[in-house]
């Protein structure tokens, strides 16, 4: 009999795994399923909100990789640095590699007209932000704004 009970409650259980549609979602910090670490952070004033620049301008020597995250009107914006930079105790930041895209509705899409974009951050708030037209050398806009940053290390 406890065989056969044992047996009902596995084959049940399979089988209610087998059915979901649901991922498993984890809720351990992010460090301990990402390896991400948050080194700095600072507001669009270059005010420290967070972490040591200290730890941040350390991971860049030592050639560790960073991701920014960035909060703008959309919502949050997250990026890997592909180029890093300290000068004078601030941190720089730099992706090439961005395609435009805009929301329509509820869905993110390639906008039609679509253009690379490019930017530069840095731990002062800063950043630059120059676009080009996919297919042609034509330039579609250079802009300087102030933001807030994360700066996470692995």
């Amino acid at each position: 009999m406890r065989n056969w009970l044992l047996l009902v409650f596995v084959i049940l259980w399979i089988a209610g795994c087998a059915s979901s549609t649901t991922l498993p979602v984890s809720t351990a910090p992010a460090t301990a399923t990402t390896g991400w670490t948050l080194a700095y952070a600072n507001d669009e004033n270059g005010v420290r909100t967070e972490g040591d620049i200290e730890a941040l301008i350390t991971a860049v020597k030592n050639g560790q990789e960073v991701r920014i995250v960035i909060a703008d009107p959309e919502g949050y914006y997250s990026t890997e640095a592909e180029n890093l930079s300290v000068r004078h105790g601030i941190v720089y930041a730099q992706n090439t590699s961005h395609v435009s895209v805009e929301y329509q509705g509820e869905s993110l899409r390639f906008q039609e007209d679509s253009y690379y974009w490019m930017i530069i951050v840095s731990t002062r708030g800063e950043r630059d932000m120059i676009r080009w037209s996919v297919g042609a050398h034509e330039p579609r806009g250079h802009t300087q704004d102030k933001v807030a940053v994360r700066w996470f290390v692995r």
